[in-house]
């Protein structure tokens, strides 16, 4: 998966390790410059909360992390939902009429509907993958998904 980690960082000016050193200090978010440097270069997979991390710090959109649009601006909720991965994947099936295995059905994922009840709960993590294929199927940003923004499109 392609994505905008690399130019961002570029684009400040940083250094992976001054990255990874205002993660932990701005974001509070622990990472290593070896774990870093291998998202940059596609050769390590990354967490949502990762993802979530990165965009604070940027100030940019997870959905332009992912290359899914190319306009930076972040569009935030009014409370601060750093500390927390919320998602509204619950919500939006709700809201289609769709039971779990009618969603897995038309959404082509290759998850159960036992892993997407737990999503649903938030009692498991999602992968980013997932997180991107939920976005494109609800036809909605993965910031909004991800309960980081109220804006439900891709800007």
């Amino acid at each position: 998966m392609e994505t905008r980690f690399r130019e961002i960082r570029i684009e400040h000016g940083w250094t992976i390790r001054e990255v990874v050193e205002r993660l932990e200090n701005e974001v509070h978010y622990q990472s290593s410059i070896f774990h870093y440097s291998n998202v940059e270069l596609g050769d390590s997979g990354f967490s949502v909360q990762f993802l979530i991390a990165v965009s604070y710090l940027f100030n940019v959109s997870t959905d332009y992390l992912l290359k899914l649009t190319d306009t930076k601006k972040r569009i935030t909720k009014s409370e601060d939902t750093s500390k927390k991965v919320d998602n509204r994947f619950r919500e939006l099936r709700i809201e289609k009429g769709l039971t779990m295995n009618e969603v897995l059905e038309q959404s082509h994922l290759t998850i159960t509907a036992s892993h997407l009840g737990a999503i649903e709960r938030k009692e498991t993590a999602m992968s980013v993958d997932v997180l991107i294929k939920f976005a494109d199927f609800y036809d909605v940003s993965t910031d909004y998904i991800l309960n980081l923004s109220d804006e439900r499109n891709i800007i």
